[in-house]
């Protein structure tokens, strides 16, 4: 369904593009993705569609990165009507999956009329993988295009900005944006030493409001926005 997802504040995304998705979801009912791309490719660019799929807008029809190489494919790779036989040589399963869609061939050429290509489109995203980004990739994506953290995060990862930070200890204070606590983060290496305003992900942390605790002890952090 579409508008799931607020559009307020949404890098890239203009009041133009607001009203064009607006006006799709009032006056038609798409039944798979590949009928709602043909319909936003009218007015969208690839920015737009990307930073939809980015902040998780089109859910409901597949995961980010099967929307995203879907589109790459079928625009860039799959988007003929003639392809030479001799460039899909080098790849036997892409010369033998053109090759199903086929009306007509020759001695150098795979010809593919338009049912053709409609019926490659739609087998391409039935076999495109359901990858999903990894948790710090969506949480980069949404807070370089939202501001903030659109995913429901598992338990035991925290997203939140460095405060004041000290080279000597080495230690810094992070502050999360779930709920405003702070906590001192111990590090083994300075060299380890996010920047300060740092947006960064912490995994396998107990939160302890204003509380300095030198056990304190994480597995992994991640910058995700300097």
């Amino acid at each position: 369904m579409l508008f799931s997802t607020s559009l307020k504040g949404i890098k890239y995304i203009n009041d133009e593009v607001k009203e064009y998705l607006w006006f799709l979801s009032q006056e038609y009912k798409f039944d798979n993705y590949i009928e709602l791309y043909d319909y936003l490719k009218f007015k969208l660019n690839k920015r737009h569609i990307e930073t939809l799929i980015k902040i998780n807008y089109f859910k409901d029809f597949g995961t980010q990165l099967k929307l995203i190489n879907w589109a790459l494919y079928s625009n860039e790779v799959f988007d003929k009507k003639q392809y030479r036989i001799a460039q899909l040589s080098s790849s036997p399963n892409m010369l033998a999956f053109v090759s199903q869609f086929s009306n007509r061939q020759t001695e150098k050429t795979i010809y593919v009329d338009e049912d053709g290509a409609k019926q490659l489109r739609e087998k391409l995203f039935e076999i495109m993988p359901n990858q999903e980004f990894s948790i710090i990739e969506k949480v980069k994506h949404e807070v370089e295009l939202a501001g903030e953290v659109l995913t429901q995060l598992p338990e035991g990862v925290t997203v939140g900005q460095v405060g004041a930070i000290s080279y000597k200890k080495p230690v810094f204070l992070f502050k999360s944006w779930k709920n405003s606590k702070e906590v001192w983060i111990n590090l083994d290496n300075k060299k380890d030493m996010p920047k300060r305003d740092n947006i960064v992900l912490l995994y396998n942390l107990e939160l302890r409001k204003g509380k300095y605790n030198k056990n304190d002890i994480f597995a992994q952090i991640e910058v995700i926005k300097e």
